[in-house]
């Protein structure tokens, strides 16, 4: 999936500006033949963009949170 957003500011003052920034994730399936188990391949932000996921604006200074870099992994789970 891509998610794409253009900027926008995170107060009404127009001060702190999140720049535009779009979000590549992908996920690959494998189920066992029986649909009992199955192996799954996930990677998120895959290129790796950097953006706030919070941003906290006060009269005494902003504070952001940094959202998660690229990330990847691997799941395993079965169904009864």
């Amino acid at each position: 999936t891509y998610f794409y957003t253009d900027s926008y500011y995170w107060e009404p003052d127009n001060r702190v500006e999140q720049d535009a920034y779009g979000l590549l994730n992908a996920q690959v399936k494998w189920t066992a033949p029986g649909e009992n188990y199955y192996v799954r391949v996930f990677g998120r932000n895959l290129t790796d963009e950097e953006y706030f996921s919070q941003v906290t604006v006060t009269n005494t200074g902003d504070l952001g949170g940094a959202a998660p870099p690229r990330t990847y992994g691997i799941g395993v789970g079965c169904t009864f």
